[in-house]
């Protein structure tokens, strides 16, 4: 029984030798298997990383199959199409998008196809709900540590005068109050998923990477899924995606964490009021008068005493108080708050610097992954590699270190992206693939609607 025999091949692979009927290895075995009946057609594209190309490769197989030009004129005999790696997504496209043209052909096989899908990123919100509490938090600690270089003796002798000082800090206090009046409207927003305005946007992207309407068509009688362990292109898309996800979920994790650390703190205090109120004890009492106490002679009869009384009388007549007041001063001030200060302005120096390392490292990662068009759509799209599309579907699994593995294969240095048609056990699988469905066409025999 004749058939047909379309070859698809992969990113960066135009010309690729498996394509071509008089060297390829899947080409040679299927004649051997088949003889003359069998008859090779190749289907080439530009096959750069991107998706749009991918796209476009498959709206040029469309009308290939629509205007039954060279691939398909063979209008009377079973058709199959065989797709390697980025090729898969081509066709994959062109399924989903035509339905008819999935009815038509043979048999459907993807070897060694990274089936990419895509969802809103959950996390998303959070990342927004995020930036104005950072924004205000930074120009906060800006306005301090300008007011105390302005208004306090800490040997600064920086060039801001105080007129210029003051209209400085006023500026940023503003600064401060909108970052913070944006942050208290950007929190009342729901924990997940995307803004109107955004969602809108983002969602033609997803909906262009979908592939679950594959699973309405029931192809997966006609589907072969053909694939080797310890793929190196699913590992680096896999890896890329890692990155992407934990990109999402650190500012999340960010986001949480002053609610977090104070529900927490929160539900400490509340418990301990109640389990006062339920059995009051002297020593909660006596430790929360001692505090208030101490608090109020530290912050209100000293500075009182001093200011009445001047600096100078105030450390010769009361020298206790004198160092209590210097001691309070370099715990809370120079201890506490200045070390908090400079703690702070060291981690964000030290993240601001690994971060601006990393991020276009991270990015080229992204970029080689999964193309340019969806680099800045990753930021709100999560974007994860599959082994099939959604649904129920025929896979086959060559595994490197099988005893019947090609020698060359099981090199430290082989590439296993290629043993789904390279490898002797593929080409035995797809024989036998075809050979089913030649059978399976035989017994219900259908005209295909070429169009």
């Amino acid at each position: 029984m004749e058939f047909s025999v379309t070859l698809i091949h992969g990113t960066y692979a135009r010309g690729a030798g498996w394509t071509k009927p008089e060297g390829s290895k899947l080409c040679g075995y299927l004649k051997t298997q088949f003889g003359e009946d069998v008859q090779f057609d190749r289907f080439e594209w530009e096959a750069p990383n991107s998706h749009e190309a991918r796209s476009e490769a498959s709206r040029k197989l469309l009308d290939e199959y629509k205007i039954g030009k060279r691939l398909f004129q063979r209008k009377d005999t079973p058709h199959f199409v065989i797709a390697h790696s980025h090729g898969g997504s081509v066709l994959a496209y062109a399924l989903r998008d035509d339905p008819g043209f999935a009815e038509a052909l043979a048999g459907i096989a993807f070897l060694s196809t990274p089936f990419i899908q895509a969802r809103e990123r959950l996390t998303a919100r959070w990342v927004l709900k995020l930036l104005p509490w950072v924004v205000a938090f930074l120009v906060s600690m800006i306005v301090i540590f300008l007011w105390l270089i302005v208004f306090t003796e800490l040997g600064y002798s920086g060039p801001l005068t105080t007129a210029g000082g003051l209209i400085l800090v006023l500026v940023l206090c503003g600064m401060a109050l909108l970052s913070f009046s944006v942050a208290h409207a950007v929190i009342d927003l729901p924990e997940t998923g995307l803004p109107d305005w955004l969602k809108s946007r983002v969602q033609p992207t997803v909906s262009q990477l979908d592939l679950s309407d594959l699973k309405k068509m029931r192809l997966n009688e006609k589907t072969l899924i053909l694939r080797a362990n310890a793929d190196e292109a699913s590992s680096s898309l896999a890896a890329a995606h890692i990155v992407a996800r934990l990109l999402g979920e650190i500012p999340a994790r960010i986001a949480r964490l002053p609610s977090t650390v104070g529900g927490f703190f929160m539900s400490k205090w509340e418990a301990m009021l109640r389990m006062q109120k339920e059995k009051p004890t002297l020593q909660f009492k006596v430790a929360c008068g001692a505090l208030l106490l101490g608090a109020l002679f530290l912050f209100t009869v000293i500075p009182a005493v001093k200011w009445l009384g001047g600096s100078e009388h105030f450390e010769a007549n009361w020298p206790v108080l004198s160092y209590i007041d210097a001691l309070a001063s370099v715990i809370l001030f120079q201890g506490l708050y200045m070390g908090a200060l400079w703690s702070f302005l060291a981690i964000a120096f030290i993240s601001v610097s690994l971060a601006s390392l990393a991020t276009p490292m991270i990015a080229l990662l992204f970029r080689v992954a999964y193309g340019r068009w969806l680099l800045l759509s990753a930021l709100f799209i999560e974007l994860s590699v599959e082994t099939t599309p959604p649904g129920e579907w025929r896979v086959n699994q060559l595994d490197l270190y099988d005893e019947l593995a090609p020698q060359d294969f099981k090199d430290a240095f082989a590439l296993t992206h290629s043993m789904s048609y390279d490898d002797p056990r593929a080409h035995k699988i797809i024989a036998d693939w075809i050979r089913e469905r030649l059978a399976a066409e035989t017994a219900t025999p259908s005209s295909p609607d070429w169009r």
